[in-house]
């Protein structure tokens, strides 16, 4: 099992304003994965991604949500705000390799 840290993400913005996390990714070691690939890995166990705050806090675990449409999604809670932390991080570099 090999763990993740994500610091990256790739957004797509709808028309309606709202955010769909397409892909997440490590800039420095420049690599990123779909959605799919990252729901695939946590749900069946085999690889858990994480994000690590800058202010050097404890570590956000990412998770699967199935919001009442069943569609799945990728979430970082921040606690009990239910901002996503995901959604706060920088855009995954161009030259981010897309691995499987």
């Amino acid at each position: 099992m090999d763990i993740h840290e994500v610091d990256c993400v790739a957004i797509l913005r709808t028309d309606g304003g709202q955010e769909h996390i397409t892909h997440v990714g490590h800039i420095k070691n420049n690599w990123r994965l779909t959605k799919e690939s990252v729901i695939a890995r946590i749900e069946s166990g085999t690889d858990p991604f994480y994000i690590q705050p800058t202010s050097g806090g404890r570590r956000i675990d990412i998770r699967v949500e199935r919001p009442n449409n069943g569609t799945a999604r990728l979430c970082a809670p921040l606690g009990s705000k239910q901002a996503d932390a995901l959604l706060r991080l920088p855009q995954c570099a161009a030259g981010c390799a897309l691995i499987h």
